[in-house]
């Protein structure tokens, strides 16, 4: 997995798994302004139908993220990241219900 940012405020890091037909990155945004950020998914072996993603930043825990597949450029993402959070995206070939948290999961 190659991983690449112009942007020196941006932390990512990323995962294949193409026996489960998965990839997931994480990114960290240590800037105090908000970022729309496009991840592109290249040479894969099979096609992503199905994306997710959560936030973690001062004020919202395990927060949904909503991705965009563009429709000019062929397998990018984006999504809009707030200022200093660490947000998580699954792409998957079948429905990633492992992003489906528990109900209980933030109570203390």
């Amino acid at each position: 997995v190659f991983v690449d940012s112009n942007d020196p405020s941006l932390r990512i890091t990323a995962f294949a798994s193409d026996k489960n037909r998965r990839h997931v990155a994480v990114v960290i945004n240590n800037s105090s302004e908000s970022k729309t950020v496009c991840i592109y998914l290249s040479n894969l072996r099979w096609q992503a139908k199905f994306a997710a993603g959560l936030t973690t930043d001062e004020t919202r825990t395990l927060a949904p993220v909503t991705i965009t597949a563009s429709k000019t450029t062929d397998q990018c993402y984006a999504a809009w990241i707030s200022a200093l959070s660490l947000t998580t995206f699954l792409w998957a070939e079948k429905d990633p219900k492992l992003m489906t948290l528990p109900t209980d999961i933030l109570k203390p």
